[in-house]
């Protein structure tokens, strides 16, 4: 399926190495919002105008299983005054959710199932990590219990977060469940 938790930088590095226009102006936005009220962050924009490589560039940003200080030291916000702030600070769960979507499919599961497989998918890759949390059954509560014994916050980063309205916009049971 995929790695979902601290994805690394990987993503954004090979963005890098193509033709790459700067838009890490957007990360000096998002971190003026962290922790904050207005936490919940969403980027919408028309399909191949480039969110997935934005969610590349914001899962390489904020993962703190890396260091990407040589992936953005040459980019606008190194400029900002909050780069060292924020950069590699945060446990970032990335959820690609066409290519959960397209597994889903490959298996004969239903639509219906995204949620909850994701959820459980992300429970145990946080066990993987913190088996001391096994015996915690919600993954919201594994979250919780994962914060309060680390001491460190998630930064949570949903690509395609649409598709499930695009694939199933015939299926009338789906649009209302």
């Amino acid at each position: 399926m995929g790695i979902y938790l601290n994805p690394g930088n990987a993503g954004f590095e090979r963005i890098l190495r193509s033709e790459y226009i700067d838009k890490t102006g957007l990360l000096s936005i998002i971190n003026e919002q962290i922790d904050t009220v207005r936490g919940l962050i969403c980027v919408s924009c028309p399909r191949r105008f480039g969110k997935s490589y934005a969610a590349n560039m914001l899962c390489a940003y904020y993962d703190r299983t890396c260091d990407s200080h040589a992936l953005f030291d040459n980019l606008k916000i190194s400029n900002a005054s909050t780069y060292e702030d924020y950069i590699n600070k945060y446990n970032v769960i990335y959820i690609d959710v066409a290519s959960f979507l397209s597994e889903l499919k490959h298996q004969n599961h239903s639509i219906k199932d995204v949620a909850n497989d994701i959820a459980q998918t992300i429970r145990l890759e946080l066990i993987e990590d913190k088996p001391e949390l096994s015996q915690v059954t919600k993954v919201s509560e594994c979250l919780k219990k994962y914060v309060r014994i680390t001491g460190q916050k998630f930064i949570f980063i949903i690509d395609e977060w649409d598709v499930v309205i695009r694939e199933a916009q015939n299926d009338s049971a789906t649009q209302t469940a």
